[in-house]
């Protein structure tokens, strides 16, 4: 597949549509919308056409909208878990101290924007926020 996005790369924004359409995806192409966000749709739904044995593109979207609402459930249940966990921990602490992590987790996430660190202190600083207002 890797072949396939180097080779849609090196195809300029105007051709990509008549290439979509031998491709036999043609509702990828969508007037405005970026290049790369286009071919990365364009693999992901030609790769899940193949290992899902699918020659219809509809049910492929399908399958592929599918994976992605599991994905979300799973990140709500966790994000649930960890709220809880925090509101559990009542008795450790007070206003003052809650708001000040959830200081401290912001200052984290905005010195280390785009990295996995600070991607984490960004789902801390939202459970915390979260567990203030079920707390206080």
């Amino acid at each position: 597949m890797s072949d396939l996005k180097k080779e849609l790369g090196l195809i300029k924004y105007g051709e990509l549509k008549a290439k979509f359409v031998e491709l036999g995806i043609p509702n990828v192409w969508k007037q405005g919308k970026k290049k790369v966000d286009m071919i990365n749709e364009a693999v992901e739904l030609i790769s899940t056409m193949d290992v899902s044995w699918v020659d219809d593109v509809q049910e492929a979207k399908e399958i592929i909208e599918e994976k992605t609402s599991k994905k979300l459930d799973e990140k709500e249940i966790k994000f649930e878990q960890d709220v809880e966990l925090v509101v559990s921990k009542k008795k450790f602490y007070t206003m003052v101290s809650a708001s000040k992590k959830v200081r401290q987790y912001n200052n984290i996430f905005l010195q280390h924007r785009g990295t996995p660190k600070g991607i984490e202190a960004l789902n801390n600083h939202d459970v915390m926020v979260e567990a203030i207002k079920r707390m206080f």
